[in-house]
């Protein structure tokens, strides 16, 4: 059986719901804080996000990437780094139907 949000709460365990929606609003974020200097990534402790920044092949739209390529690390990436980018509101949980 798979722990819900409410498991790891009652064990005291900060966690939250991650944000699906908006991902390429979300890598312009976190770009545009890479390039200002407000956001770094450790030379060597951050090796698999930076194969994977070069290796991401997008499709014609720039609405995803292909599903052949790695992006387990930025996605960690893009969720840790949110909550600490200017103006960053969580969404309203859903609440039971």
């Amino acid at each position: 059986m798979k722990p819900d949000i409410n498991t790891f709460k009652r064990m005291g365990i900060p966690i939250m719901c991650a944000e699906k929606a908006n991902k390429l609003r979300r890598i312009q974020r976190v770009q545009s804080a890479l390039r200002a200097g407000n956001m770094q990534l450790h030379a060597t402790r951050a090796i698999d996000a930076r194969v994977e920044a070069v290796s991401l092949v997008w499709d014609d739209k720039r609405k995803d990437h292909s599903p052949k390529c790695d992006d387990d690390a930025w996605d960690c990436i893009l969720y840790g780094a949110l909550p600490h980018l200017d103006g960053w509101e969580p969404a309203e949980a859903a609440g039971p139907a």
